[in-house]
């Protein structure tokens, strides 16, 4: 991971990264190249099997409690050092950076993660918030429905239903806070933002997503002209400067009116970005320019660039 004993360092920590292999083995060789030694570390539960990138080398290992538990914002404290930029590539990761953004910036750090306020309304899938703001949303009626929980998180009780007797089963099992949506039968996109500091909009890479398993796209193909900057843009005015760092919008193009129908908004990384990074976005000149306040740009994207994600084969003797 090392350069030489006098290249500068940048310290990065994801919580809950341990699985991104590909991002982070672009970020290593970006390092390389620009001449920076990189201390890249992740965030994991004791005995979590996502640590891929610790058991290959890409990334050191800080065990801590559950993100819910009241401890482990002292976890992280400990761990860092001035001028580390802290990064969530998860919801739960997510909402507690969000809450512990100020603390932590205090000591020194960059938390590139928005705020809590903005964080928890996004994160609530039924809070109305796009529609009142005039973005375009899947509607919630008519059979099958796309039913998920309404603070649910990397697809886990997201179903496709077909009925009220389906729907009733399903309350039975996941309870009555859900959110429903129309099934679209349209293609389905993912957008990597990212705001600045300062709120400028740093980059907006639309990616068509081929292949899904288990809630994340595990092949895409980055495109351009669905209206990504124009969806982004109104998320920013509408939001304001507690926006701030990556930002993933789903949404489908629906096959009837061809328009783009946003079906929810994290303020995290999201799990196909690597196919961002591929289409030339430097991410990890993105966070050094936060990190020393340097302005930027907006960076623009190859489109056509398709990307395949699989998990990293790891022996141990």
């Amino acid at each position: 991971m090392s350069t030489t004993k006098n290249s500068p360092q940048i310290s990065i920590i994801i919580l809950g990264g341990g699985w991104l292999a590909g991002l982070m083995t672009h970020m290593h060789n970006e390092a390389k190249s620009s001449g920076f030694d990189l201390d890249l570390a992740t965030i994991e539960l004791e005995g979590s099997a996502d640590v891929y990138c610790v058991a290959s080398g890409l990334a050191r290992l800080i065990v801590g409690p559950k993100f819910e538990s009241v401890n482990w914002v002292n976890t992280l404290i400990s761990a860092t050092k001035q001028r580390t930029i802290l990064l969530p590539c998860s919801d739960r990761g997510m909402l507690a950076l969000s809450k512990a953004r100020d603390t932590l910036d205090a000591q020194g750090n960059l938390c590139l993660c928005s705020s809590h306020h903005v964080t928890n309304l996004l994160n609530d899938k039924a809070s109305g918030f796009l529609s009142n703001i005039g973005i375009g949303v899947p509607p919630a009626s008519g059979w099958p429905m796309f039913v998920k929980p309404r603070h649910g998180c990397s697809s886990r009780g997201a179903m496709e239903i077909g009925n009220e007797e389906q729907l009733r089963a399903y309350r039975q099992l996941f309870g009555e806070d859900c959110v429903m949506q129309r099934v679209m039968r349209g293609s389905e996109y993912s957008i990597d933002a990212f705001v600045g500091c300062d709120g400028t909009l740093v980059y907006c890479v639309p990616r068509l997503r081929k292949i899904t398993f288990g809630g994340s796209s595990v092949s895409s193909v980055t495109v351009e002209g669905i209206g990504e900057r124009q969806v982004v843009e109104q998320i920013m005015h509408a939001i304001g400067s507690d926006l701030r760092g990556p930002l993933t919008v789903q949404g489908f193009i629906d096959a009837e009116s061809g328009k783009f129908l946003v079906s929810e908004v994290n303020c995290r990384i999201g799990s196909g970005i690597v196919a961002s990074y591929a289409a030339g976005i430097p991410f990890l000149d993105v966070l050094k320019c936060e990190l020393s306040g340097t302005k930027q740009h907006f960076r623009n994207h190859r489109s056509g660039i398709c990307t395949y994600r699989a998990l990293m084969d790891v022996s141990e003797a």
